[in-house]
């Protein structure tokens, strides 16, 4: 079998994600990496981590139509004798290589199997989505709870539908330190519950609140309503890699009081920073924090439990902070570390 792992997109995240699997894959003698040119993420590339020019954004632009390069990819892949595909995110330029490659094995991983209400691209990654089940041998999912889901919605077979954990590159535990921070962070939407963090803020006098990401224009009006709070540094726009981590290791404690989601990269992204968090019960996020060890599950919507639990976390002694937060590195590694898990993908691409 002759492996290719492939992600066009220009996000860390899935870099980190393809990268780090092929770090950690023992015998890679036929395994290949195809990803953007000039990744974002920092790694020891080999002559088995081959680059494209594809464009930056997954839907339709102008490099979509870059017909010599995509010729291209279809050589490279062509010329490896590829067998076996495993696409870790949606991309415009994966549509005809599901397509196209008829004798070769995709798996597919879908992401958002409910794209978020009132994203510009819902209707888009629906499409999408239904695509992906009708040309991969296999969809990938990273939760169990919307199997039926997908099944239902996109015509996908249950045997076709594999399930696996989100694999990331954990380092050593972060010792916490006492700032009495709390982090919001990423891509602040609507669907991620800005609006319940004023109503957080005040409850929460006592505590210092950093609200970190790029905010879309829908959610000025609660972003101008928090500013006037003297406990909020808010710092939007985008933000590197290396300040995203910065940030997590400089709080307590990270929050997602989200109204929708299916999973969360920010959860799992706590853990690698040795953070617990606190988060609304919604989508799947439940099966990604064990409560009391490595956060709190708060009833979606009940902002009154959702800003106690800040306040009981911090009236902890330090002491009893710091084994939480061990508590929800020790729980991440052995759950979502690519270190601890690698064999879980091979088992997956083995099938």
């Amino acid at each position: 079998m002759r492996v290719a792992i492939i992600s066009f997109s220009d996000n860390v995240d899935h870099q980190e994600i393809i990268y780090s699997l092929y770090r950690e894959i023992e015998n890679k003698s036929n395994i290949y990496t195809i990803g953007i040119r000039d990744p974002k993420f920092i790694a020891e590339f080999d002559n088995h981590n081959l680059f494209v020019n594809a464009p930056k954004r997954p839907g339709i632009s102008k490099g979509t139509f870059n017909i010599r390069e995509y010729l291209k990819l279809l050589r490279i892949i062509r010329q490896l004798h590829i067998d076996t595909i495993y696409f870790e995110s949606l991309h415009v330029w994966n549509l005809p290589l599901l397509i196209l490659l008829r004798k070769v094995k995709k798996f597919h991983v879908i992401h958002d199997i409910i794209p978020h209400e009132g994203d510009r691209q819902e209707k888009v990654l629906k499409v999408f989505n239904r695509l992906i089940g009708i040309f991969s041998n296999y969809v990938v999912v990273h939760n169990r709870k919307y199997i039926d889901y997908l099944s239902k919605e996109y015509k996908v077979k249950f045997s076709n539908i594999k399930f696996i954990d989100i694999y990331k590159d954990f380092g050593k535990y972060t010792p916490l330190q006492q700032t009495k921070r709390v982090l919001f962070l990423g891509r602040i939407n609507l669907y991620k519950g800005v609006e319940y963090l004023e109503e957080i803020i005040k409850e929460c006098p006592g505590l210092s609140f950093d609200i970190v990401g790029r905010a879309t224009e829908e959610t000025d009006v609660y972003i101008n309503n928090i500013k006037k709070y003297n406990n909020v540094n808010l710092t939007l726009g985008y933000v590197t890699n290396e300040e995203y981590y910065k940030h997590l290791r400089e709080a307590e404690l990270i929050i997602l009081p989200y109204r929708t989601a299916t999973q969360s990269g920010v959860v799992i992204d706590a853990y690698k920073a040795s953070r617990y968090v606190v988060a609304f019960d919604v989508g799947a996020i439940g099966e990604q924090i064990k409560n009391h060890i490595s956060g709190e599950l708060i009833e979606s919507g009940n902002i009154k439990k959702f800003s106690q639990a800040l306040n009981d976390f911090f009236e902890l002694t330090f002491e009893e902070r710091k084994k939480r937060s061990l508590a929800a590195w020790d729980y991440g590694m052995n759950k979502f570390s690519i270190q601890n898990n690698v064999q879980e993908w091979i088992k997956l691409i083995n099938e």
